[in-house]
């Protein structure tokens, strides 16, 4: 019998825990990835169509199995910077809940891919992004 089995994750890349704290510009974004008009501010496209952060986490996230095993759950908060040229840069894992989700979190984090960057008032800028990434089993 042959067969790929279940697809084996690359984790090999670094990452840090850090209580960094985001606060750009006091905006007061509750959706980084949804336009806010009042503010001026012109939400970064997902390259591959998503309109939410979260619907690409739900697209792209894998449930470590050894945590579905454990049944381990629980929600990780990362932050990350978009730069004004449309990169998402220094990911640190800001609460993590246990070792396999904290990796699989910024896993996909490292996935994203924009098409523009974030604008406010018309400008590029780099903006400190404070995401939650939630794991729950069924």
């Amino acid at each position: 019998m042959s067969g790929s089995g279940p697809k084996q994750l690359a984790y090999s890349f670094p990452f840090k825990y850090s209580d960094q704290k985001c606060d750009s510009f006091n905006l007061n974004i509750t959706d980084y990835f949804i336009n806010n008009e009042a503010i001026g501010y012109k939400a970064p496209q997902i390259s591959t169509g998503e309109k939410t952060f979260n619907q690409f986490i739900a697209k792209n996230i894998v449930y470590p199995g050894d945590a579905v095993r454990e049944n381990i759950q629980g929600t990780v908060k990362l932050v990350f910077t978009i730069t004004k040229d449309g990169n998402i840069e220094n990911i640190y894992v800001q609460e993590g809940r246990h070792i396999l989700l904290d990796k699989e979190a910024v896993r996909v984090v490292r996935k994203l891919k924009l098409l523009t960057p974030p604008i406010i008032k018309g400008q590029n800028q780099d903006l400190c992004v404070s995401m939650p990434v939630s794991f729950r089993l069924q």
